[in-house]
């Protein structure tokens, strides 16, 4: 069994986790695998599973600090504490990381250039039906959600919505 991370290993994991994560945040391309294979050598005989492992911790500790994590990524909770305080010491010392995330949860959505026809979108409502959910649906594993993701979309959405209200009412 390998011995605990050190602080320099757990330094280069967190700051590795940044790169990418502001990189998806901006919507710029990159490869995790090639982030592995780029810092496996600089730690000490780790595996590539146990470099995702310690993503998936850096992904947990975002979350419990609500912010925005790394999508392939889901958060693992049994990190240790020298991770959670590395990552809070990153954000301290990169306050410019909060502009990424700010831009991330309030970017706009891209809004039709047409003019809207609203005899089109008014439609009659829908029959009340009444539907049973399944018991056997997540007896094997919980569904995969991005929440902080959904959330940034939904509100967009919502206030792209009202505009269409005000306009109708107009």
């Amino acid at each position: 069994m390998t011995d605990s991370w050190s602080k320099i290993e757990v330094a280069l994991i967190v700051a590795d986790y940044f790169d990418m994560l502001i990189k998806e945040l901006n919507r710029i391309p990159y490869k995790k695998a090639a982030h592995r294979r780029q810092i496996l050598p600089l730690l000490n005989n780790r595996s590539e599973g146990s470099i995702e492992f310690k993503h998936q911790n850096i992904s947990a500790i975002l979350i419990n600090l609500g912010r925005p994590y790394i999508t392939g990524y889901l958060p693992r909770y049994n990190y240790q504490n020298l991770l959670e305080d590395e990552v809070i010491d990153y954000l301290i010392h990169h306050s410019e990381i909060e502009t990424d995330f700010r831009q991330f949860v309030e970017k706009e959505i891209i809004k039709p250039q047409t003019r809207l026809d609203f005899e089109r979108i008014i439609v009659t409502p829908p029959e009340i039906v009444t539907v049973t959910e399944s018991n056997s649906l997540y007896q094997h594993k919980p569904p995969k959600i991005n929440y902080l993701e959904k959330e940034q979309s939904n509100k967009a959405l919502g206030l792209y919505g009202e505009e269409i209200v005000i306009e109708y009412e107009k």
